[in-house]
């Protein structure tokens, strides 16, 4: 199940581009939420385990273009192709729902500048040297070194994060959740059982989850211009065309999430939104967000149009 705080963000970040955008239909907008916005996680996902892959690929491309020298050494034709032939990497790769994704979704990492700078940082690395000069290896320890070099090399180096911002737009919130599962999916690999992926990045357009993002961000642009009057309300020192769209836009997606999602908490989506608050908005915006959205809580909360379900679920 993907992470509710994930879609969240998604639709404030989609419904922030459809009101600045001229003329943009909210059907296409709702479509690009899910097709585009959300399923590129589960795009970061596999592109993040293809960097292995490739960097042993291109591993095996210069131990053959070594043997194939004019003049090859000793070494060039004996080479230790340990990580060449990592077992770990080559389940992965091997694994049929990978290569589905991969070539269904054109999952490619393109750039033979990045990979050989991972590659080369890998193979100056003590832990390259450990593994490589090791006597022999399970594959427990094949796993351990896949997951070292995913946490030490990759997942530690800002080029990895520039390079894959620079793909797609939408990456930029999604390392917070997108890495752990990465991380999860080694560590569940064993030599005998089938790998298992990670699916809590995906949105089936028929899942709850689906239906969260859908109405979220359709009611907050349908009715945003009826909570006009009552933000105006409880801003009479700010001429609310004046106001920041974020800050408006975060208090209308948390009136509409009160209103129209009775099963969440009035506490879980306060706390929700003041810590997007706080990454989208300026330093100031989260204290303003906080009074403004407390004031209106309790007008909602008399006028009867809050109405939640359960126990505990108006605290």
């Amino acid at each position: 199940m993907i992470s509710r705080r994930l879609i969240r963000i998604k639709v404030l970040q989609m419904a922030y581009a459809h009101i600045r955008s001229i003329d943009k239909q909210l059907d296409i907008t709702e479509k690009e939420l899910i097709t585009k916005s959300i399923k590129s996680s589960t795009d970061l996902y596999y592109l993040t385990l293809s960097l292995l892959s490739d960097m042993r690929y291109m591993a095996a491309k210069r131990i053959d273009a070594a043997k194939n020298k004019y003049i090859p050494t000793a070494q060039d034709l004996n080479p230790n192709m340990r990580f060449a032939e990592n077992p770990v990497i080559l389940k992965i790769e091997q694994t049929q729902h990978y290569q589905n994704y991969i070539s269904n979704n054109v999952i490619v990492w393109n750039n033979d500048e990045t990979l050989a700078y991972f590659l080369n940082k890998l193979q100056s690395s003590e832990l390259y040297e450990k593994y490589m000069s090791a006597e022999s290896v399970s594959f427990k320890k094949h796993l351990k070194f896949v997951i070292d070099v995913m946490t030490n090399i990759i997942l530690d180096d800002d080029v990895f994060y520039q390079h894959t911002e620079e793909k797609n737009i939408y990456w930029n919130d999604d390392y917070s959740t997108v890495m752990p599962a990465v991380l999860r999916t080694l560590k569940r690999i064993t030599e005998e059982e089938e790998i298992i992926f990670d699916d809590q990045l995906a949105i089936d357009e028929n899942q709850e989850d689906c239906n969260f993002a859908k109405t979220l961000i359709r009611r907050t642009l349908c009715d945003r211009e009826n909570y006009d009057e009552l933000i105006a309300k409880y801003t009479v020192n700010w001429n609310i065309e004046r106001m920041s769209e974020m800050d408006r836009l975060i208090m209308d997606m948390a009136i509409t999430e009160w209103i129209n999602f009775p099963e969440i908490p009035i506490k879980v989506t306060i706390n929700e939104y003041l810590d997007i608050a706080k990454a989208y908005s300026s330093e100031k915006s989260n204290g303003f967000i906080n009074g403004v959205l407390d004031k209106i809580l309790s007008d909602l909360q008399e006028q009867g149009k809050i109405q939640k379900a359960g126990r505990g679920l108006l605290g």
